[in-house]
């Protein structure tokens, strides 16, 4: 790929691409994150999933309350709110991973506690241990926590996420 397009650039470099957006407002460097990951992912389009916090340890993405997204209860289905923490999961590892590197969501395990209420915050987290541990690897896998809060401040959704990265260019073998 020759000349990658612009949300190519900012999800491939994500570490990179948010600090070159730190002169913009908070919200504007979220919106424009947001919008490169909807041009890579049709599930994150379709959804309306909104970013509204990255920090180096931590990423929150919001699964708005639509009438497309609820279930036959007239909640928002837990399945979006488990779809949008792996999306955050995702983000939080890449945040940490060389530039370029190739990450992979392999499994998804989320437990429904009780129906969800309203818009709901998916987060997801890394300690300081797992941050070093992408940061001084060239591939590796790694399970990372997961929740979705919902209006009323409960985590009915809690799971986690197991990526996988690579460094390395496809079709090398490590």
């Amino acid at each position: 790929m020759a000349n990658p397009s612009w949300h190519q650039r900012i999800l491939s470099d994500l570490p990179g691409a948010l600090q070159r957006l730190s002169r913009l407002p908070e919200p504007w460097r979220y919106r424009i994150v947001s919008w490169a990951l909807a041009r890579q992912s049709r599930y994150f389009r379709t959804h309306g999933l909104r970013i509204v916090h990255i920090d180096p340890g931590r990423v929150s993405i919001l699964v708005a309350d639509h009438a497309r997204l609820r279930n036959r209860a007239g909640a928002v289905h837990p399945m979006a709110a488990a779809l949008a923490g792996e999306y955050a999961a995702a983000l939080v590892a890449a945040q940490h991973t060389a530039r370029g590197a190739q990450l992979v969501a392999k499994s998804v395990s989320a437990d429904f506690r009780k129906p969800l209420q309203g818009h709901v915050c998916a987060q997801a987290s890394l300690d300081a241990e797992q941050m070093a541990a992408i940061r001084a690897a060239a591939h590796g896998r790694l399970r990372i926590a997961m929740k979705a809060v919902d209006s009323t401040g409960k985590a009915p959704v809690r799971g986690h996420v197991e990526v996988a990265w690579s460094s390395a260019p496809r079709g090398e073998s490590a």
